[in-house]
């Protein structure tokens, strides 16, 4: 009608995982230490802060990431908050063994199955690895009929688990979970085909970079004064740390560090190699804030994740995107999951062993400190460009609204 001002509603999303604030994280975690991993959290947050920052309404329904022993209590309670354009909504979590997944089940099915908290019209995303939420969000789902994407960061094998010997009742049910989804995001696109028989609608994404990285620079003069390369993540041999630290003794680089942050069962043996070697620093877990910090002052950043391994097929790790939106450089295994535009701006290990690992050092620290950081910058500068949150959530979007409605 003339006269008449049309408005166009805001589109909706809800994103149904164990995705916290950094706050939150923080709050619900009584010490800086925690091992409870971040890398999903975070993932999650930029895609949320991504589909905030492009114009869009973002609630979550949130299941805690954390413990009894992290957190210190039975039960928290349920609560909300909004940081960054996130509308956070924890629901109550019961930390009481055989109780807490019964229970998480029980309250994401009410909570989804009420109209008054979840639309027809509204886009649900799921985590499928947090089994238990998605068992009840799917089911209250496809009683109302909504339709569900799913992301997923990992394919749910027994690799995915930490199983090695057989699948257990709780990886079949992540997998017929993941299968059930209308729609699908995947990190790499080998994961579709295991995780999307029936050929529905999906797109690849590797991932985010956080655009509030851009604000985050620091000059050449505030890193450190000597070479440090730097690991952060699982601390674990079939991670490749085995050989990054026979590499990095090897290379025997002057005045340099290796600093190594997180968990994991290479952690005993590196405390030792640290008593014994005093340019080796086990760094404990820190908060991700912490970490990124150390991450620009150091000199090189190194990801030596095996790739012979099958479930390096199915996943592409955030660890990659956080390293150059550092802007320190960035010394990786060529990942069967890595898109071709990021190799321009990596250093590419040429061969997976500690020889390798001792050969690459040696040839990249016969860069100067000046070039090195300049190519990191270059590094910065592309991955917040091409990846970022906000870039890739309106690859997202468009996707969406071509399949969803």
């Amino acid at each position: 009608m003339k006269g008449v001002k049309i408005v166009k509603k805001k589109q909706s999303f809800i994103l149904a995982s164990a995705t916290c604030s950094e706050e939150e994280f923080d709050r619900i975690h009584l010490k800086d230490e925690s091992k409870t991993s971040q890398s999903a959290g975070k993932y999650f947050r930029n895609l949320c802060e991504g589909i905030a920052k492009n114009g869009c309404r973002i609630r979550t329904y949130t299941v805690r990431p954390t413990s009894k022993k992290d957190c210190g209590k039975i039960f928290l309670l349920s609560k909300d908050e909004v940081v960054n354009g996130v509308e956070y909504h924890y629901s109550t979590d019961i930390f009481i063994k055989g109780i807490k997944r019964i229970f998480s089940m029980i309250s994401s099915f009410l909570w989804f199955i009420n109209p008054k908290n979840c639309k027809r019209d509204e886009v649900v995303i799921v985590d499928p690895l947090n089994i238990s939420l998605c068992i009840g969000v799917e089911l209250a789902c496809k009683l109302r009929g909504i339709k569900i994407l799913a992301d997923i960061t990992d394919v749910p094998t027994c690799y995915a688990f930490g199983s090695e010997n057989k699948w257990n009742l709780w990886q079949q049910l992540a997998l017929r979970l993941g299968k059930s989804a209308d729609m699908y995001i995947f990190l790499t696109k080998q994961m579709n085909e295991i995780m999307n028989p029936k050929h529905k609608p999906y797109i690849v994404i590797e991932g985010f970079s956080d655009i509030k990285m851009k604000n985050c620079n620091i000059l050449l003069e505030e890193k450190y004064k000597y070479p440090v390369i730097m690991y952060t993540g699982a601390i674990e041999k079939k991670y490749g740390l085995d050989s990054l630290v026979k590499g990095f003794l090897k290379a025997n680089i002057p005045n340099s560090e290796l600093h190594l942050y997180g968990a994991g069962n290479y952690v005993s043996e590196v405390e030792e190699l640290a008593k014994k070697y005093s340019n080796i620093k086990y760094m404990g877990c820190k908060s991700n804030s912490v970490v990124v910090k150390e991450q620009m002052k150091a000199s090189l950043l190194v990801n030596p994740r095996y790739t012979n391994e099958e479930y390096t097929k199915y996943s592409f790790p955030g660890k990659n995107l956080e390293y150059m939106a550092s802007g320190t450089p960035i010394l990786t295994t060529n990942l069967p999951g890595m898109p071709e535009d990021h190799k321009n701006y990596v250093f590419l290990l040429e061969e997976e062993t500690a020889e390798g690992i001792c050969n690459s050092l040696i040839k990249i620290f016969e860069n100067d400190s000046k070039e090195l950081y300049d190519f990191g910058k270059r590094t910065k500068e592309f991955v917040l460009k091409e990846k970022s949150n906000i870039f890739q959530i309106k690859k997202i979007l468009k996707f969406i609204n071509k399949n969803f409605y």
